[in-house]
């Protein structure tokens, strides 16, 4: 047994390199994390044009339905850093996917699976991280009703109203497209 085989043999990897050679490489999801919590959305050409392409279509349309649907204040300063978290953990989602769609031997797109997946993440993160943003806003400046309401009221509902945006978007644009058939 030479050091290449044993090398396969321990780590697990397949001693078939035309299959692995043709689907593409394995994603590190360390690397993932890395350029998710350094470039944000730009974290996600590691993966392709096409995924890039889908997450910032994906981010763009939550945020401007999170700001139509809510009642809640926008962070300035911080809220950049805040969403790179989210990218560093989609960046080790979209690696771990894709890993598996390797050890699978299937060669599904990740576009479609990013911007279906990310958008029900993406809408809570956002709601969720600015909502909480305004009720301290709020109870700082003795509006003690609207800051209470806000974790038990306006957050499920902005949430619920985004997602059925959404879905409805996408029905929309499947229908006029045709795209199933």
């Amino acid at each position: 047994m030479n050091l290449k085989e044993s090398y396969k043999d321990f780590s697990g990897e397949s001693s078939d390199n035309s299959q692995a050679s043709a689907m593409g490489k394995r994603k590190n999801r360390v690397l993932a994390v890395i350029l998710g919590l350094l470039f944000g959305p730009f974290g996600t050409i590691y993966f392709g044009w096409a995924v890039f392409l889908t997450t910032l279509i994906a981010y763009l349309l939550v945020f401007l339905l999170v700001i139509l649907f809510s009642p809640f204040r926008m962070p300035t300063e911080w809220y950049g850093l805040i969403l790179n978290l989210f990218y560093g953990f989609w960046g080790f989602m979209l690696a771990s996917l894709h890993n598996e769609f390797l050890e699978k031997g299937e060669t599904a797109s990740l576009a479609g699976y990013n911007l279906i997946g990310m958008n029900g993440w993406l809408v809570r993160y956002i709601s969720l991280t600015v909502g909480l943003y305004s009720m301290v806003i709020f109870f700082s400046e003795g509006r003690w009703i609207v800051a209470i309401l806000i974790p038990i009221l306006f957050i499920p509902l902005v949430i619920w109203c985004v997602e059925g945006m959404i879905e409805f978007l996408t029905v929309l644009i499947v229908a006029v497209t045709g795209f199933w058939h």
